[in-house]
């Protein structure tokens, strides 16, 4: 949908914003929404994602109780015990928003 159409106006779509809570996570939350409201998204929701100040590798993030993963994922998902790229915790952010 274009966001000037009349159906993406009538759809108000839900937009979920995955963030973290740091100082930078808010900057970038406060500027993103003063932007989706000058495109008509009126409707979106923060969902507090994880830190890599928290889980510092892939692996440690995997054992945590935030990782929701079958052990078939956690056994396809190659995990490092390097510093994380935050590839891991993103798919983990993105899943639980789509449990929403």
């Amino acid at each position: 949908l274009v966001s000037d159409s009349p159906a993406f106006r009538a759809a108000d779509p839900l937009v979920y914003v995955l963030t973290v809570d740091t100082a930078i996570g808010r900057k970038r939350y406060a500027m993103l929404a003063a932007t989706v409201g000058q495109v008509g998204i009126t409707s979106f929701q923060k969902v507090e994602g994880v830190s890599v100040a928290k889980y510092h590798t892939e692996e440690a993030l995997q054992a945590s109780p935030l990782a929701v993963m079958s052990d078939e994922q956690k056994r396809s998902w190659e995990t490092t015990r390097y510093r994380s790229n935050g590839a891991l915790a993103c798919a983990i952010g993105h899943s639980h928003i789509w449990r929403l």
